[in-house]
Formats: structure tokens, C-alpha cells, sequence
């Protein structure tokens, strides 16, 4: 099975940090045959239209992408990203820890899911640390105090270029972004300080929070805009990540067996290795 490793990135809590809220996030569990599943369009379409449901609202595809580009971010490399929070469309809420590397694929993402949202806590053994944990409501008690909170929205009017919206921002807050992971729509949220888009999009047509997010690509524009130097240990470490990821339990074993690749393995947590 593939691993949910741990990343390895300098963890500096004196300098200001960013926050990523995701919210209505297309996750829901339903009984398909004999099992449960994440409930998806491109698998479930009939069974969706057989219980009057719209098949493309049913798109977890979406938030497996916006985590994959946070967590691979240059950002969380250096270890500028304070938190992770995703928000179902049902209201079910959960942490992602800034240093979990979840799995490439979308059927082994969607297992964890699944794992995570039947049993609440996916926890690595001998860590005694909750990689991703359901946690109470509402998600702006998690939020620090004195952090700028930024709504992300395709049909705000405010376009701004990221390194010069956030160079007018206290830079000894930490920044919290907004954003939609549904496939329609837009985010309306009563926790926010301002609602932005990005001017760098052109002819783009936008029409979702979630395709604006993705064509932006926050996290890759905030380094640069929060003066963050991007040396070539940590662009060394972005090429390796993949790799790490799709590590199995077998693969680990003959990692372990090398020596030059046994600092890299011991830190990979398959998730063999990991209860629920």
C-alpha cells in the first residue's frame, strides 16, 4: 500500500506562517454494493442520478489536487505552513498535518478518506501523532488571534498580485487562506477579513473558487511574495517527494537494504505502519 510519509522541512514558528482552510469539500461516504465509498462522478454516476443527485458535484478529485499542491509547495519546505483544514460540504471538519505527504493517486487518497471519515483519526504507530484528525467546529477557534483571514473567490472584484497584496499585509501575522474545493460556486464564509482574485489569470474563464485556485497556484506564488529564499536542498527535496510517497512496503524493505537510500527510508511511514 502506499505510504503516508513525513516530510522533512525547517519548522521556523518565529516567522509569520500560512493557514489553508479549504471548504465545502466534495467528501462524502455513501454504501456502494457491499462496501462504502468515497462518492465520486466519474465512478458513481449512476448510482448518483438513481438517488436524484448531481454526479458533477461529486468531485473529491478536487481537494486531493489543492493538498498535493500545498503540501508540495516550496512553502511547506520551508516550513512556513502553520496548519491545514478541510471542511466537507457536510460540515464534517479535519486537520492535515503540514507534514504528511499524502498518497499521488486518487484511489489510494480516496481509501484514506474513507479510513479517515469512518474512524475519525489516522495515526502513525510509534508517533503517537494524529497525521489527520475530524475535529470540532467551528474551524475559526484553531485560527491564531491576530492572523489576516483571506477569502480566495473567482467573483471577487479585488484582483491583486500576490506579492504586492501581501507586502501590504503586517508581516509578523500569519496569513489564512480561504478557499472553495467544490466544483461549482463560491465560498461564503463570516470569518473572513477580505475577499481577492488573482490579476495574473488573463482570459482565464473561471467558475469555481476551486479552478481558481488551481490555476493560481497560491502556494507556489506565496515564497516568493513572502520573501522566502528557495535554495537547492529544498529543490532537491520537491524531486525526491514523489518517490517517497509511492514508496510500498516492499520497496521500504529494499530501501532499508541501501545504504545510501536508508536516510531517505527511515523516515517513510508506510501505511502498513499506520493504525486507525
Amino acid at each position: 500500500m502506499e505510504g503516508i510519509p513525513i516530510a522533512l522541512s525547517d519548522q521556523n514558528t518565529k516567522k509569520p506562517g500560512v493557514i489553508f482552510v479549504l471548504e465545502k469539500a466534495s467528501l462524502e461516504v455513501a454504501k456502494v454494493g457491499k462496501s462504502y465509498q468515497i462518492l465520486n462522478s466519474d465512478d458513481h454516476a449512476n448510482f448518483l442520478r438513481r438517488n436524484n443527485k448531481n454526479p458533477a458535484d461529486y468531485r473529491p478529485d478536487i481537494v486531493h489536487q489543492a493538498l498535493l499542491s500545498i503540501l508540495d509547495s516550496p512553502l511547506t519546505k520551508a516550513g512556513r505552513l502553520r496548519a491545514v483544514y478541510v471542511k466537507t460540504e457536510k460540515g464534517v471538519l479535519f486537520e492535515v498535518k503540514p507534514h504528511v505527504r499524502l498518497p499521488r493517486t486518487y484511489k489510494r487518497f480516496a481509501g484514506i478518506m474513507l479510513q479517515l471519515l469512518q474512524k475519525l483519526s489516522i495515526t502513525a504507530v510509534g508517533k503517537r501523532e494524529k497525521l489527520l484528525c475530524v475535529i470540532k467546529n467551528p474551524v475559526t477557534q484553531y485560527l491564531p488571534v491576530n492572523s489576516r483571514k483571506i477569502g480566495f473567490s473567482f467573483s471577487s472584484e479585488k484582483l491583486v498580485k500576490m506579492r504586492n497584496y501581501v507586502a501590504t499585509v503586517n508581516n509578523e501575522v500569519d496569513l489564512v487562506f480561504v478557499v472553495g474545493a467544490m466544483a461549482h460556486g463560491k465560498i461564503d464564509t463570516d470569518y473572513t477579513d477580505d475577499y481577492i482574485a488573482s490579476s495574473t489569470l488573463g482570459t482565464y474563464k473561471i467558475n469555481s473558487d476551486a479552478s481558481l485556485f488551481a490555476k493560481t497556484d497560491i502556494p507556489a506564488e506565496l515564497p516568493e511574495a513572502m520573501g522566502i529564499q528557495i535554495g537547492p536542498s529544498m529543490a532537491k527535496d520537491a524531486r525526491l517527494s514523489p518517490m517517497v510517497v509511492e514508496c510500498d512496503a516492499q520497496v521500504l524493505v529494499q530501501l532499508q537494504a541501501n545504504k545510501a537510500a536508508h536516510a531517505l527510508a527511515k523516515h517513510a511511514l508506510s501505511l502498513d505502519d499506520v493504525t486507525y
